[in-house]
């Protein structure tokens, strides 16, 4: 045997000078003679833990890579696109590794705002990008019975980042429409208030008041159109409705500085003293 140099492998070809079958006829010395050729080294392409591919490459050529176009599963913030080979690929001189070297490009998501099916904002962001809410406050459409005031974005909080595809909805706090109950006396308002619907209706705790005239004092009796024990159901006027009490006049006669008698009309009665004259 002759030992390989870093370029070189030798195989033993013959004893210079023999021939199968020659005798001994003097001394005689026979050398071995060897064959040379390119050494070879073992070439490995591998992506990851995982060989792609052993080559066997003769001393000073360079390896070519033949086989499937190296690949590396997306993640959740990038892609990878196969780039090149590390280190470089050169001529052969020992045994060599080389690792597949990707290129990454951040991943972009969809991000939607939605206010039951309309969408308030849409756009596409890259992996990481801190989320920002809409300007736009979100509005819902008030009920008979309700109204509704922006709460949140349900899922969304402040600071949060894009880490994939994702839907925010509006969400909103419910409480009861109120309604403007008037109560007039008059002509004029006497007392207005804003009450929920459906609640009991609620009627002043004083009552209105209507300025006796000649003829007659007036007493309140109810506001026209309420019920008692009525609920809100939208907007109500109600009026004061007054009973009229006709005017009672106390006529008093007098004799010698006492009571001689005393008699009560009404508005435009005729007085008319009955009974006995009074006497001195």
């Amino acid at each position: 045997v002759k030992a390989s140099t870093v370029d070189k492998v030798f195989t033993f070809s013959k004893w210079n000078g023999f021939s199968s079958g020659m005798k001994v006829s003097d001394d005689v010395t026979f050398t071995a003679e060897f064959t040379e050729s390119a050494r070879p080294y073992t070439v490995v392409f591998k992506n990851g833990d995982q060989v792609l591919q052993t080559l066997s490459v003769e001393y000073g050529k360079t390896p070519t890579y033949t086989g499937a176009k190296p690949v590396k599963a997306a993640d959740a913030q990038y892609t990878y696109t196969f780039s090149e080979w590390t280190p470089a690929i050169v001529a052969v001189t020992g045994d060599a590794t080389y690792e597949a070297v990707f290129d990454r490009t951040v991943n972009e998501y969809e991000v939607k705002w939605m206010n039951g099916n309309t969408v308030v904002k849409s756009e596409v962001l890259e992996y990481g990008t801190i989320l920002t809410a809409p300007s736009q406050v979100p509005v819902k459409d008030q009920t008979v019975d309700k109204v509704f005031t922006f709460s949140k974005w349900n899922g969304y909080t402040a600071g949060m980042t894009v880490t994939g595809d994702v839907t925010f909805t509006a969400e909103f706090t419910e409480s009861a429409r109120m309604y403007k109950v008037t109560f007039i006396n008059g002509g004029e308002v006497f007392q207005t208030s804003e009450q929920a619907y459906g609640s009991k209706l609620k009627i002043p705790v004083s009552n209105p008041v209507k300025a006796s005239d000649a003829v007659n004092n007036y007493v309140f009796q109810k506001w026209t159109g309420y019920t008692e024990g009525m609920n809100v159901s939208g907007e109500h006027t109600f009026t004061a409705e007054f009973r009229s009490v006709g005017i009672v006049y106390t006529v008093t006669y007098m004799s010698e500085g006492k009571l001689f008698a005393e008699q009560q009309y009404g508005s435009g009665d005729v007085i008319s003293l009955t009974g006995t004259n009074p006497v001195k």
